[in-house]
């Protein structure tokens, strides 16, 4: 398939078409001409389609960046190697190049919530997801594209940097999470995978993994990916879930949000072990485990003792209302701080911080848009974020919102005076989105040695807390029963590099 791509004059993209085609094609191009025509800043760009964003043609917009196409594992080889895309739709033609800066331009930490907008001003979509799934699906599409890709030196990237990049791509056999990669990928074929429709889907996963692991340096970008954290308990024997080993992701699954290693990758990243050498083996015939088992080098510091729920903004439906998201976040931050005040040391141990800014800094991360650690501003900003996010829910709704925001309340008022200050505004989205990318489906801890985390929604108390040599972020291991050997529950943020 590669070669016919290659080899292709034009590659014409198809994602289908609906009634509102028409005016999601016409909305790209006015975009796009509007990019280079506007001469105010950044700020004032944000608001010269604002009044726009119910209007039929902003929502066909969002319906189109919302297309299957877009997620889909396998059309990376049509992207990644023509010389020469379009988008066919409603009729109209887009290069790939004007499609791929809407859709950047609408995933820049300001924008990217203009793509959650729905026909109803009371609901909104895409948080479950970190609220960026298209756009950064995107991103991915560009990356890979060899005409104008940002790979150094135009070099093919290792299978296991795919495997991370792309996981957030769906297929319908699990097993093609790997085969439509691997023709993507700087190795051959024959010496890493070989594409066999007769293995299983766990096979696949586990010839690959080990093969990564085994040839690959970046071990970390296969890892972060794997564990027990995020996987669905099941009573099914034979689910992928349970016939794999805990070191070996689950790549059918649709997790929430991004790794943690994944983040920061522009300022040199976390970095608990980054400094020592990454050495890999793999068990076999261990008594108390079926599976095969991998054996890393680390060491234990820390134990789990208290967790919060977990920050779940998924609904059945698609879509949250801004009541719901608000309350969902308030409440999850409310009992985060509960912990916090209760069992974090204090002063806490980075940096002599107090348990507050401790606190703000660990539910984001410690990022702002790959700036880390956090600028000291945020702390105002944060600050503000909390007071906002109690006014929506008192409000309930955004017209109860609208009356709230006439009436002569004095924090309103003072409020509403903040507000008015686009470094204030634009920092309290920053750290929204900041919030919604690390926080998101994943629970507030404090070890017992008062140190605060992240930790995946599998996570239980007592769960070990270990720092593995070539690690950026430290790890979680789960003690079998009636054995010296460990699980994966998942990768973990804690302050502690």
């Amino acid at each position: 398939m590669r070669k016919i791509y290659e080899n292709a004059t034009r590659v014409i993209v198809w994602p289908g078409d609906s009634f509102s085609s028409r005016l999601a094609s016409a909305m790209v191009y006015d975009l796009y001409g509007t990019s280079f025509m506007f001469q105010g800043s950044a700020y004032d760009f944000d608001k010269w389609f604002f009044h726009e964003r119910y209007s039929p043609r902003w929502l066909a917009l969002v319906q189109l960046l919302k297309k299957p196409y877009f997620s889909r594992i396998w059309v990376l080889q049509e992207i990644a190697v023509a010389s020469n895309v379009q988008v066919l739709h409603g009729g109209i033609y887009i290069p790939w190049e004007i499609m791929f800066k809407i859709m950047t331009d609408l995933w820049h930490p300001h924008r990217r919530t203009s793509l959650s907008y729905t026909s109803n001003p009371e609901m909104r979509t895409f948080h479950q997801s970190s609220q960026s799934d298209p756009a950064h699906n995107a991103s991915i599409m560009w990356l890979l594209y060899t005409k104008h890709g940002r790979v150094p030196n135009g070099e093919r990237l290792r299978l296991g940097k795919l495997l991370c990049l792309c996981s957030k791509f769906k297929s319908t056999d699990a097993r093609d999470k790997i085969f439509a990669l691997v023709g993507l990928a700087v190795e051959t074929t024959p010496s890493l995978i070989a594409i066999d429709y007769e293995d299983t889907p766990a096979q696949v996963y586990i010839k690959s993994t080990r093969n990564i692991l085994s040839r690959e340096n970046d071990h970390f970008d296969i890892l972060s990916n794997s564990g027990i954290g995020y996987r669905k308990k099941t009573d099914v024997a034979d689910s992928l879930s349970t016939t794999l080993p805990s070191w070996v992701a689950d790549w059918s699954s649709q997790r929430i949000g991004f790794t943690l290693a994944s983040r920061g990758d522009g300022t040199g990243g976390y970095c608990s072990s980054t400094h020592t050498e990454t050495t890999i083996d793999f068990l076999h015939d261990v008594p108390e485990s079926p599976l095969e088992i991998l054996s890393l080098k680390g060491i234990l510091i820390d134990t789990i003792d208290e967790l919060g729920c977990t920050l779940d903004t998924e609904r059945e439906s698609g879509e949250i209302s801004i009541s719901d998201y608000s309350t969902t976040v308030n409440h999850w931050y409310e009992e985060a701080k509960d912990i916090t005040f209760r069992k974090a040391k204090n002063p806490y141990p980075q940096g002599n911080q107090s348990r507050a800014e401790a606190l703000w800094r660990t539910i984001i991360g410690d990022i702002v848009d790959q700036i880390r650690p956090a600028p000291p501003e945020f702390a105002q900003y944060f600050s503000k974020w909390v007071e906002w996010g109690a006014i929506i829910q008192s409000a309930g709704t955004r017209s109860a919102l609208e009356d709230i925001m006439k009436k002569n309340d004095p924090q309103v008022e003072a409020m509403n005076s903040k507000l008015s200050s686009e470094t204030i505004q634009s920092g309290m989205r920053d750290y929204s989105n900041s919030l919604a990318e690390i926080s998101v489906g994943r629970k507030f801890c404090v070890t017992k040695d008062g140190y605060m985390g992240l930790v995946p929604p599998g996570t239980e108390e007592d769960d070990l807390v270990c720092i593995i040599a070539g690690a950026p972020t430290p790890y979680l291991l789960r003690r079998f029963k009636h054995s010296s050997s460990k699980t994966f529950p998942m990768e973990l943020y804690q302050l502690v590099d």
